[in-house]
């Protein structure tokens, strides 16, 4: 059978082929270091993690002990106090909301590295303060770190390039072109099964280091939307390079020619359409330091803490009106005052924040609709939600905690106002953070359909002009 022949003709040459074969270790071993760098990136947060988690049991512990302190010396009744008011248990606990790795983090670390992993819970700790105002990383042009995503979208199309660019080129400069259309029968089919292998070769490669990842990682059978839809997703990538290899390949029969082409479109879908995106976005994107200052500038003129009584409590009521119930009605004025300031502040982070974080919304949605022209962000966009370090992912962590911050807070102002007693049963009985995102298969629809329809458009396109060009 042809497929038979052409297969072992290819075998034999990429066996014969040193420079070929030294590529292809130095890509194996670009890949065995992504996936050290990812994995050592996963275990140094899942480290800071375990701190976290630790620091907030050993607070814990040191602040129930306060109830047996030695109610004969003055630190012991400063002890003995605080354990019982609910507002200064919540400030000694100074609890913390972290974002758990997700299984593929240590594959694609995406923006893990850019926004914050974790954020304070005290009562006023706000999550939109640490509110970053990039929408990428401008300084690595989109490309992250150095992980097997990386490897994936960045040197495996230049290996793939470097492997097939010649497939047709080859049989001009052998002068076999006119023997192969005469007993061959089809150029077409002789060139489709020169690609195929050669791109199984890739496949092989990359469904291979993706497995060792998988490994590595310890990622789990289940839910196997992860590492299924990472292993899809990586394929039809590898083959809508290798469609495009496949158009380019049939334009022309120069081999340098196939190769300045494709060259030329790595680096134009690869690193300026994605740069020249980032850039532009960055200059629409409203400068979140000039937030903060015209937020500066209302928190100076209309300082909550300088208001009456009558009207900072009246305000109160109406950004909490759960609190307008009699049962909350404070006899001690220093204590509401304090609350209400807290949760006018919080009203205040909150209107700059939501706003830009709006606005980072915005600008990914519109870079997701950019998506049919550039394939490679949108891959670089799916692998990351798979490893929940997208911005979207980012966003519905911080949400999580701006709910997880206002429930803590109103549970200790509920016995702060009421005057309930508060012990260290009710200290333990504060609410904790509990984040289990999920990954859907929705996100990755687009991203898939995009790379399909770039393969099968620039195949189909090949098929047609080898058509024309190598009937007998």
């Amino acid at each position: 059978m042809l497929w038979k022949i052409v297969f072992a003709h290819e075998w034999l040459l990429l066996r014969r082929r040193p420079l070929l074969l030294a590529g292809l270790g130095f890509l194996l071993l670009c890949g065995a270091y992504g996936l050290y760098a990812g994995h050592y990136f996963a275990q140094g947060e899942r480290t800071v993690l375990r701190s976290l988690e630790a620091g907030q049991a050993g607070r814990l512990a040191r602040h129930l002990a306060r109830a047996q302190a030695d109610t004969s010396t003055a630190q012991g009744r400063r002890d003995r106090r605080w354990v019982h008011n609910a507002v200064i248990s919540d400030r000694e606990l100074a609890a913390v909301a972290a974002q758990p790795l997700a299984p593929l983090a240590g594959l694609a670390i995406g923006q893990r590295d850019v926004y914050p992993a974790a954020y304070p819970c005290r009562p006023w700790d706000d999550a939109y303060d640490a509110a970053s105002g990039e929408l990428r990383n401008p300084d690595q042009l989109l490309a992250g770190n150095f992980d097997l995503a990386f490897v994936i979208l960045y040197l495996v199309p230049l290996f793939a390039i470097a492997y097939a660019h010649n497939v047709l080129a080859e049989e001009h400069a052998q002068h076999t072109y006119r023997l192969l259309r005469v007993q061959a029968g089809s150029v077409r089919a002789v060139v489709g099964y020169k690609l195929l292998f050669r791109l199984g070769v890739v496949l092989a490669v990359v469904l291979g280091l993706s497995l060792a990842g998988f490994g590595l990682n310890a990622v789990p059978l289940a839910p196997a939307a992860p590492w299924l839809g990472w292993l899809l997703l990586s394929a039809l990538y590898v083959v809508a390079w290798f469609a495009g290899i496949y158009a380019v390949a049939a334009a022309t029969h120069s081999a340098g020619a196939a190769a300045l082409g494709l060259l030329g479109a790595w680096v134009g879908l690869v690193v300026l359409g994605p740069a020249a995106l980032t850039y532009a976005q960055q200059r629409q994107q409203a400068d979140p330091e000039a937030l903060a200052l015209v937020s500066v500038g209302r928190d100076q003129r209309t300082n909550p803490w300088q208001w009456r009584l009558p009207v900072i409590r009246a305000a109160f009521y109406r950004v909490a009106p759960r609190f307008a119930h009699p049962r909350y009605v404070s006899r001690d004025t220093a204590q509401l005052r304090f609350l209400a300031y807290t949760e006018l502040q919080h009203q205040q982070k909150d209107s700059a924040g939501s706003t830009q974080v709006r606005e980072q919304a915005r600008l990914y949605r519109q870079a997701c609709r950019l998506a049919p022209l550039l394939p490679v962000l949108a891959t670089q966009q799916a692998f990351n939600r798979l490893s929940q370090s997208e911005l979207p992912d980012h966003l519905a962590f911080v949400r999580a905690v701006r709910r997880y911050q206002r429930q803590r807070r109103y549970f200790s102002y509920g016995y702060d106002l009421s005057g309930a007693p508060f012990g260290p049963a009710q200290v333990r009985q504060l609410p904790a953070f509990r984040y289990r995102p999920g990954v859907a298969w929705v996100p990755l629809a687009w991203p898939g359909a995009v790379l399909a329809a770039w393969a099968l458009g620039l195949a189909a396109l090949g098929y047609a002009r080898l058509g024309r060009a190598g009937a007998p």
